[in-house]
């Protein structure tokens, strides 16, 4: 009698937080890693230091509420993100205010239908469809999400890297610029998301020079940041 055969069995997720995050380093001294921790609208939001952002995005729309009076908005210190008028605002991240529907999990449809259905859960394809309708509402596509959201975070990094080093020095530096993707993207996946950041401006021509750009798999990165942790704590032998 054959023994049954042992595999992993693979769980599809149904519910997924994304968040987005940046690190910057000198390539002479790339132990050195600064993190982006300071985001758009954090004291409203009463957000600390973060090394994450949250991936969503909130587009101007006629229909939102219009922002508490002034009066309102010093009485309610739960929700001072209220002052901002979406009406006529592009917000994301932190600066989104609670009250306002949003688009996430944009990411997730570069994939196809088919390799959606390999990963996610009944559930989560549901909320995902729900997505795929708001962004068809608004007159726009998936890769128009994806670059709005990309720019806004790009101008975001730069501004926060210009303020430690100074505007006139960041123009000097030419940009390497490394991507996290998950590990099952497939090629065509990461064809459109490059589409998305060069539509976003990170790979726009700079007096500093052209900017090298790469993906990099999330299971590598995180393998590479272990070991860097690693190297600063003990000493790493390789045979």
């Amino acid at each position: 009698m054959r023994e049954p055969r042992r595999g992993i069995t693979r769980r599809k997720a149904d519910h997924i937080r994304s968040f987005s995050g940046v690190s910057w380093a000198f390539s002479g001294v790339p132990d050195t890693i600064k993190q982006i921790v300071s985001w758009d609208n954090e004291v409203l939001q009463g957000v600390g230091e973060q090394v994450k952002v949250p991936s969503k995005i909130h587009y101007p729309s006629d229909s939102d509420p219009p922002p508490p009076s002034d009066a309102d908005y010093f009485s309610n210190e739960d929700d001072l993100s209220g002052a901002f008028d979406t009406r006529t605002e592009t917000t994301w991240g932190y600066g989104v205010p609670t009250r306002c529907e949003v688009l996430q999990w944009f990411k997730l449809l570069l994939l196809d239908d088919e390799d959606l259905e390999k990963y996610l859960s009944d559930a989560a394809l549901a909320h995902l469809t729900r997505v795929r309708r708001a962004i068809q509402n608004s007159g726009r596509e998936v890769l128009d999400i994806i670059r709005d959201y990309l720019r806004l975070l790009w101008k975001h990094v730069l501004e926060g890297v210009a303020k430690s080093l100074g505007r006139d020095r960041v123009e000097q530096i030419p940009f390497t610029v490394v991507v996290t993707v998950p590990a099952v993207w497939k090629g065509y996946v990461r064809s459109r998301m490059r589409m998305a950041i060069k539509a976003a401006g990170i790979l726009d021509e700079r007096a500093a020079g052209p900017t090298i750009f790469q993906f990099v798999s999330e299971p590598e990165a995180a393998a590479l940041a272990t070991l860097t942790d690693l190297q600063s704590t003990c000493s790493i032998r390789v045979s």
